[in-house]
């Protein structure tokens, strides 16, 4: 697959996106994807040609792994908000996409022995992370009409996270104990 240099910048400066800006991690994107060792055992994951046009080396590029700094960026991001905002995000870190109601009963379920939180509020809290950038609304989409039938009738929009990496790390976090993943560079 070729692709001219401007739209590898441009895929680039999307996964760079955080928190509705794009943060300076187009360098790292483009030096972990150009780094020999991208690939374990195989080499770049993308090759610049002499005519400019860049070349991807794999059909997978979630096989390169993510520079420590973008990680670190989305930790602190995630560490800077409020406590309710990382509890509700650690519970639909699960979910590829998912409704107020979808979040609120995983969220509720966790709470064992505590006060339960209100529809109302869980809407505003997902509002609130989308104000901020970190996740971003969707059209309702098969996984939750499938995962979540009971929302068939919703007229509302579905919710995802704005940037994958942040999911992917707070997925992480839920599932390690807390612990970092493993595979950076």
């Amino acid at each position: 697959v070729f692709l001219p240099w401007y739209c590898f910048v441009n895929t680039a400066l999307t996964f760079g996106t955080s928190n509705g800006r794009v943060v300076d991690h187009q360098p790292r994107i483009l030096k972990a994807l150009l780094d020999k060792a991208a690939l374990p055992g195989r080499g770049p994951a993308v090759e610049v040609k002499s005519n400019g046009r860049v070349q991807i080396l794999t059909k997978n590029l979630y096989q390169v792994a993510v520079p420590n700094k973008m990680r670190g960026t989305v930790k602190q991001e995630f560490d800077a908000l409020r406590s309710r905002h990382q509890m509700i995000l650690k519970v639909a870190s699960a979910f590829r996409a998912f409704t107020p109601l979808m979040v609120l009963d995983a969220f509720n379920a966790a709470l064992v022995g505590t006060k339960r939180m209100h529809l109302r509020h869980m809407v505003q809290d997902l509002n609130e992370l989308t104000e901020l950038g970190v996740l971003m609304r969707c059209p309702t989409s098969q996984f939750v009409l499938s995962f979540y039938p009971r929302d068939i009738h919703s007229q509302q929009q579905d919710y995802t996270f704005a940037s994958k990496l942040l999911q992917e790390e707070v997925c992480h976090q839920v599932h390690n104990g807390g612990r970092p993943q493993a595979r950076t560079v």
